[in-house]
């Protein structure tokens, strides 16, 4: 005998449905492991430069935004495993940062240096309130006080105004720069960033 319509239709009702919670259990399983991956990961990832953890995260978050256009609803797991994974970058960064502008500190002679050119462009970007494009790899130089084959100047200019500087001050100042790199490319850490840069500013204030 064959089917009637009615019998078809709620025969491929049903098959729907299974197909689709079917579907639904793939895409958790593959957020799951997912998730799982990054956390056995989460250490190495924390010592990438900010570049390569930028896009380690961002690639996650295209899996997460695909897969749930596929199955049609959000999976927390590997969400969550992200935010935590990006926390545990900045409480890594910030960690070195603290350590590095403490040791500087401590030698301090408060006395003028040269100002590596690199500084005055920061400076400029911060006063027209953009996020200074500087290289991650030049960053690091001024960080590790490594520009030596930079033009350099006595002082910064601030809105027309000349200022000395200290080496400390100047390393605080690429700091700060990093920290507002991390906050434009993650900007799930905003909250976290928000914590972390006035306590290293403080620090500073201690000395």
């Amino acid at each position: 005998p064959t089917r009637r319509s009615s019998d078809l239709a709620d025969f491929d009702v049903g098959d729907h449905l299974i197909a689709h919670r079917l579907l639904q259990a793939v895409c958790e399983l593959a957020h799951e492991r997912y998730a799982r991956l990054l956390k056995v990961r989460k250490e190495v990832h924390t010592k990438l430069p900010l570049t390569l953890f930028v896009r380690v995260n961002r690639v996650a978050v295209e899996f997460i935004r695909d897969v749930q256009h596929l199955c049609g609803q959000p999976c927390h797991a590997l969400g969550t495993e992200l935010q935590q994974h990006a926390n545990a970058f900045l409480d890594a960064t910030h960690a070195e940062a603290a350590r590095k502008l403490e040791a500087i500190v401590e030698v301090e002679q408060w006395k003028q240096v040269d100002i590596p050119s690199d500084y005055q462009d920061i400076v400029g970007s911060l006063v027209r309130k953009q996020v200074p494009k500087i290289q991650e790899a030049e960053l690091l130089k001024l960080r590790e006080n490594d520009a030596a084959d930079k033009a350099t100047a006595k002082e910064l200019i601030v809105d027309g105004a000349a200022y000395k500087a200290v080496s400390s001050g100047l390393l605080l100042l690429s700091m700060v720069t990093h920290y507002l790199q991390c906050l434009a490319n993650l900007q799930t850490v905003s909250t976290h960033v928000a914590q972390k840069l006035p306590a290293l500013l403080k620090q500073i204030g201690r000395a």
